[in-house]
Formats: structure tokens, sequence, C-alpha cells
């Protein structure tokens, strides 16, 4: 059993025009690019500081992952899975929990997420109330982090990602599944609340 937490952000190299776009306002893609990289890199570094939590970077093909590794050499961790977003967040959590054994795993897809090693150790002690459970943190109606302590199978069945209730879709699939589950109101979402992020703060400052 490996008692660490694995961290997974599904994540697209950074590449000029195809990221940035869940940032607002009229910006262009030149510093959607550069704001977007600041993020992974300060991403990538604030979690090689933890002892206890591992980041993994998840892309869906194998170009991507040598983009990935390539522009943030420091990067540990990396794992390609293609599909629906559904089944690449399911077999994620089978990879980490099943394979890699890790005792908990927190899974986004959002484009931009600033947690700190306080929201998840704090999270993972409410996943250590029961050895069948499952954290999920909304963002704006839609998933902003899954926890889980146990790799679930239909979890994400027949959900419409595209639609305004996801949080409500997975809850009930939850029920289905007969575990426990608990809704997290945190604003992970902001970079001016994390300290971790200095450079992608200030980048974000300056289009605001």
């Amino acid at each position: 059993m490996n008692n660490k937490q694995a961290y997974i952000l599904l994540a697209k190299p950074p590449v000029l025009g195809q990221v940035g776009h869940s940032l607002p306002g009229k910006i262009s893609e030149e510093q959607r690019l550069e704001i977007y990289s600041s993020y992974l890199s300060e991403t990538i570094s604030y979690f090689n500081t933890l002892p206890n939590i591992d980041l993994i970077i998840s892309c869906e093909e194998r170009y991507q992952e040598v983009l990935l590794q390539n522009h943030f050499p420091q990067l540990k961790l990396s794992k390609v899975i293609s599909g629906d977003l559904g089944d690449r967040l399911e077999e994620l959590a089978h990879y980490a929990l099943s394979y890699l054994e890790y005792k908990q795993v927190f899974i986004t897809s959002q484009e931009f997420i600033f947690v700190s090693e306080e929201n998840l150790h704090r999270w993972g002690r409410v996943l250590d109330r029961t050895s069948h459970s499952i954290i999920l943190v909304p963002y704006e109606n839609n998933l902003g982090i899954v926890g889980l302590n146990f790799p679930f199978t239909g979890l994400y069945e027949d959900v419409v990602w595209q639609k305004a209730n996801v949080i409500k879709q997975l809850q009930g699939n939850i029920k289905n599944l007969h575990v426990k589950s608990t809704i997290i109101e945190e604003d992970v979402f902001s970079a001016e609340l994390s300290q971790n992020y200095p450079e992608t703060t200030q980048l974000m400052k300056a289009i605001s």
C-alpha cells in the first residue's frame, strides 16, 4: 500500500491556440498560452516539494506526453489515457488506486485549479471516515475535483458533461453505488487565494 495521495491533472501541452480558453476576457492567444504555461510550471514545481502527494499529469496522446515532458523537464509522473471524459476519469482512478496503490486520488479536468497541500490533506481526512467514499468539489455547476479512496465502476455512467447539472447526475450514480459522498464547497479556482502561484497570479491580474 502506498500511503501517499495522488493528485491527477488532465492537461494539454502548452501549444499556441490550444490552451487557456477558459480564461475570461478578450485576450490574445499568446497571453492565454503564457498564463497556462506558467500555471502548469508552478503546479509541477509546487507539488515536487510535497513529500506525501504525487502529481500525475494525464493527456490523451503519446505525442502530447512527449511535448509536456520536453516543456517541463521537472515533471516526474505522467500517464496517457484516451477516451471520453468519464472513461478517462474512471481509468485514472483505477490506475492510481489499484495499480499504483495510492491511498487516495484527487482528479481534475478543469484548466485552472489551485489546490494546496492543506486542501488535499483536509479532504483526505473526510475520505478516511469510510473505506468507500467520494468527494465532489463543484465548479460552476460542473465537476471541479473528484476525490476517491476506492476505484468505483459506474460513477460516470451516462453523465452528460455539457449539461449544467453534472453534480446532480453524479449524485444519482453515487446513490446507485450505495456509497457515501461529500460535497466540498471551497474556492480552489482563484489564483489570488494561493501563495503557490505568484507568477500566474500576476499574469491573471494583468488581464483582469
